[in-house]
């Protein structure tokens, strides 16, 4: 498998009502994006990450997103930043900081950052409680609800006696996982998914080798076996992974 390049598309959202300016609304779309993109797909603590590299935006346009865009506290949401590969998405979230360096005129960068629940995280929420046993499940269920996510369960059995959780809704559903001691995925958007310590997500193995993704050799660690592979939206906190090399075993 080779490199190859793919269409980039970004669409920036203003929050707020504010606008790009001279009728373009609060959307603006930019195709054949001239970028580089570094997506962290964390998922549980830290949810998705992305630094985004934008080259030949206008001036106009990246003041906007900039030093008049960048969330404050006395905004109530943050800007919004969704980016696909060859039409199939890779990233969407919240624009957590964005500044242009004009240190590097003529080629002159927008550089973001954003992260996924990013305006969650910093919306306030009510409490969490309730007497006796109550499945896990189920609180995570009810706390994604409140906020428009859907939910999966993939094994979780447990519960936790009268549990009572307070903060904002990502961090309540973080501390019911670690009450609990499970796996939480964040990343997604749409949806927040758990499943027992110790075990993958259950969903079918991505098989990286030479002729899937492989770029050079993996490399034993203490902590596992690192591999690198060219981009691969299919891989996932979680999912479990078929790894094929000439290294012996």
């Amino acid at each position: 498998m080779s490199y190859r390049q793919r269409k980039i598309t970004v669409e920036f959202t203003l929050s707020d009502g504010r606008t790009f300016g001279n009728g373009q609304g609060n959307m603006l779309t930019i195709t054949d994006a001239s970028c580089f993109a570094s997506i962290a797909v964390y998922g549980g603590v830290a949810g998705t990450q992305i630094t985004l590299y934008i080259w030949g935006m206008s001036p106009a346009h990246m003041t906007n997103l900039s030093w008049r865009g960048v969330w404050r506290q006395e905004q109530s949401t943050a800007n919004k930043m969704r980016l696909w590969a060859d039409g199939r998405l890779i990233f969407e979230g919240d624009i957590t900081d964005a500044y242009a360096d004009y240190n590097q005129a003529p080629d002159i960068p927008l550089i973001l950052t954003g992260q996924i629940h990013f305006n969650l995280r910093n919306q306030p929420a009510a409490d969490f409680s309730a007497k006796g046993d109550v499945a896990v499940a189920d609180i995570i269920r009810a706390l994604a609800s409140t906020v428009g996510l859907g939910f999966e369960n993939q094994g979780v059995s447990r519960s936790l006696s009268d549990p009572h959780f307070s903060g904002n809704v990502v961090q309540q559903m973080l501390d019911v996982a670690s009450a609990a001691d499970i796996n939480i995925d964040l990343g997604n958007v749409e949806k927040v998914t758990i499943w027992p310590k110790g075990q993958n997500r259950n969903i079918p193995p991505v098989l990286i080798s030479p002729d899937h993704g492989l770029t050079g050799y993996p490399v034993y660690t203490m902590t596992g076996l690192s591999a690198t592979t060219i981009f691969c939206p299919d891989l996932f906190t979680g999912r479990p992974a078929h790894l094929e090399s000439s290294l012996p075993d």
